[in-house]
């Protein structure tokens, strides 16, 4: 898996970051690695979609998260043995990111650095809107944040939303119990799995639990 990352995110030697991308968004760049104290040149070789991951996982760190502390992890040790799938391979996965053109790669960086910038508010009032259930409050949150990348939003969200149902629908119809376990971004708003569920007919029910708010 490392080695597949490492091939598809770095850029064909004697290329490098800065002059792939954009004047709005090479500034935008250079201020978070000034403001970061980090140096632009640990960023050079890699490709603007991973560069942008690179900046969401390093302002999310900062924050104090942690993706060994993840959902995905919590619930995959209580499972124990039972057999597990993805959705979608990590290759598909990397594909998708890799498949964005220039163009889309470019604004995935600078929609992560302009996420970066508010992060310490909005990621609070996303992750206490994750904590209380609150599905409203997170399709409005995360539209805002793409609000200014649509295409974006189409290729990271709503394509992939198409692209599971008919294997969700696959799992509904089995005769095992399953869990399937997706990033919040998937559950709100008129096209997410929750509305394609529902217009399916199928009834949805939200669980409740008792958690604890993060301080904003």
């Amino acid at each position: 898996t490392q080695k597949l990352s490492l091939a598809l995110s770095s850029l064909p030697e004697g290329q490098s970051l800065l002059p792939s991308l954009s004047p709005d968004t090479t500034r935008d760049f250079l201020a978070w690695c000034r403001d970061s104290n980090i140096s632009p040149d640990s960023f050079q070789h890699m490709k603007p979609w991973m560069a942008s991951l690179r900046v969401g996982m390093t302002s999310l760190d900062r924050l104090g998260f942690n993706v060994a502390r993840g959902i995905e992890r919590h619930l995959g040790a209580r499972l124990g043995e039972r057999s597990t799938e993805g959705l979608e391979s990590v290759s598909q996965s990397l594909g998708i990111l890799d498949s964005l053109s220039s163009q889309d790669q470019d604004l995935m960086l600078r929609h992560a650095l302009a996420d970066a910038r508010s992060a310490p508010t909005r990621i609070a009032l996303l992750a206490n809107a994750w904590h209380e259930g609150d599905t409203a409050t997170l399709d409005r949150l995360l539209r805002e944040g793409f609000k200014d990348f649509p295409s974006l939003r189409q290729r990271l969200i709503d394509d992939r939303n198409k692209a599971w149902f008919p294997r969700i629908l696959q799992l509904l119809d089995g005769d095992e119990e399953s869990i399937v376990i997706v990033g919040a971004g998937h559950l709100s708003g008129p096209d997410s799995l929750i509305a394609m569920l529902e217009a399916k007919g199928v009834s949805v029910s939200q669980q409740e639990y008792t958690t604890r708010r993060l301080p904003t």
